[in-house]
């Protein structure tokens, strides 16, 4: 789904990047006052890192968990599976009917 915000930022210019750090480092994100912003922002990033690592981990363990549970029955497989081949096909239905935008 493209937005026009999506647009403008997929051709953001450098003066646009100046104006993202600068927002970044008036809403307290990062204190400049504090020194060493690369570290600061470093450190975020590296935040985020963790935390999507962790966050995909358990949605791993969660989708084995799952399937380890709906393995033990051929059939609930057999129902799982045509369940996702039917909300594929319904899928591609709704996006032949409504088509792009643009």
């Amino acid at each position: 789904m493209s937005t026009p915000d999506a647009a403008a930022s997929a051709r953001r210019t450098p003066a646009s990047h100046a104006v993202a750090v600068h927002k970044v480092l008036n809403n307290n994100v990062v204190i400049a006052k504090a020194g060493a912003v690369p570290l600061q922002l470093l450190e975020l990033g590296l935040v985020f890192a963790v935390l999507a690592v962790v966050s995909d981990s358990m949605w791993v363990l969660a989708a084995a968990a799952a399937r380890t549970w709906f393995a033990r029955s051929p059939k609930c497989i057999e129902r799982l599976t045509a369940t996702g081949g039917g909300m594929m096909i319904g899928l591609g239905g709704m996006l032949l009917v409504t088509g792009p935008k643009h």
